[in-house]
């Protein structure tokens, strides 16, 4: 079997929830059919990450790479998509070049997957081959909860100017793929009824092996340490985000005062010298070099995220990695989390609060639910499960007939 798998984004370094999917989609293809690669580059360090891809992955093959739509090309298809009422990040990416390479290639492969919503538009032009996108959300869901959770109206019509765009995108171009997989049941089910979607499967998000074998060692690695170290962990960039990090930071920070073993540390790549203002008594910390070792000294997670869709893969990770995790009912139910058992559930502050003690005062109850979320994942999302996924998709996949004829690029 042989597949074609047409990506974004160099997915190493993993340091993204989309980038944890793609290299666990490479993995997975890499280890069961011969697995080739179409790729877009921004930069020509990104060019030689890709070229060094292969020995990070496995026996994937870099059949062609285009670069991204830049300067005023790409401002002006900018504009064209937000007046046609199309996703605006697709500009980057439209090249009648990868038009012509993918209506002339695509033919030798048994199966087409594209790795972003973004690239709707090149599914139509392959044909009877069978196509499979792999869009990570429903991105008009979390645009929805967005608008929600909004504090003002600039927020509040920003996302609602998002949720429609995205319905629309969905609407009109997911059909024309043979399967369309989200990574959530609540996403598959948001597809299939507001989109219309008539063919969906839900991919598992594989986690990194390494983080998995650093979850079975971990407990030996801190025992006898006695400060319990707390991260709390989001993207800042996202303003929503942004007011949960910070509320949940004053939450921990009350505790300070009561609670002498504890150290306190908040996650973000984006924002943080924002967060080091709302967030004066706790550590604001970046980008970090070794994210493994990050997650080898962390005791507690919080994830206070509200809104968004699909799986959170950096709380994923640490779950994986043995890590006792406390978040909302949005972010925990994807990833199948029982209250108390593999993880902790807070949708307000005085739920963190109660979590939150619970875990810092009882060492053996920490362990245990960082015992069983690190099986929990394992079970669910290992190596065995994306595999096997892989395998049926690509065999069950049939191009639908019915399928109408797109806006052309």
């Amino acid at each position: 079997m042989r597949l074609l798998i047409v990506m974004t984004q160099c997915p190493v370094p993993s340091d993204s929830g989309p980038k944890n999917v793609s290299a666990g989609l490479l993995r997975a293809a890499a280890r069961i059919a011969d697995s080739d690669v179409l790729c877009f580059y921004d930069s020509n360090e990104e060019h030689d990450a890709w070229r060094d891809l292969p020995k990070v992955i496995g026996p994937v093959r870099i059949v062609a790479a285009f670069p991204t739509q830049r300067g005023p090309r790409r401002t002006t298809l900018r504009l064209r998509n937000v007046m046609l009422g199309r996703s605006p990040a697709s500009a980057k990416y439209r090249s009648r070049v990868v038009q012509r390479w993918l209506r002339d290639n695509a033919a030798r492969y048994d199966v087409v997957v594209f790795d972003n919503f973004n690239l709707c538009d090149y599914a139509p032009g392959i044909r009877p081959v069978p196509t499979v996108l792999i869009p990570y959300d429903a991105f008009s869901l979390g645009a929805l909860r967005s608008a929600d959770l909004s504090s003002s109206i600039l927020d509040s019509l920003a996302a609602w100017w998002r949720r429609s765009m995205f319905s629309r995108v969905e609407r009109r171009s997911y059909h024309l793929f043979t399967v369309v997989c989200p990574v959530a049941r609540l996403d598959q089910t948001w597809l299939e009824t507001f989109a219309g979607v008539r063919r969906t499967a839900i991919m598992p998000v594989e986690v990194s092996p390494e983080i998995l074998r650093l979850g079975e060692a971990r407990f030996d690695a801190v025992a006898g340490r006695g400060i319990i170290r707390v991260s709390i962990v989001g993207d800042a960039g996202l303003p929503d985000v942004f007011r949960d990090l910070v509320d949940a930071a004053h939450v921990v920070s009350d505790l300070l005062g009561h609670l002498d073993d504890i150290e306190v540390v908040v996650w973000s790549r984006r924002r943080t010298s924002d967060l080091r203002c709302r967030c004066p008594r706790v550590e604001v910390a970046g980008l970090v070099e070794d994210y493994v070792d990050r997650l080898l000294r962390t005791d507690i997670c919080v994830y206070p995220q509200r809104g968004g869709s699909g799986v959170q893969t950096k709380l994923q990770e640490h779950m994986a990695a043995g890590v006792a995790c406390i978040g909302t009912s949005s972010v925990m139910g994807p990833l199948h989390v029982v209250h108390g058992i593999n993880g902790m559930i807070a949708d307000t502050p005085d739920e963190l609060r109660s979590c939150l003690l619970a875990l810092v005062r009882d060492e053996r109850y920490r362990r245990s639910v960082g015992v069983h979320a690190h099986r929990n994942v394992r079970l669910s999302t290992g190596e065995d499960s994306v595999r096997k996924w892989l395998l049926d998709l690509c065999a069950e996949a049939r191009y639908p007939e019915d399928s109408s004829q797109p806006y052309a690029l």
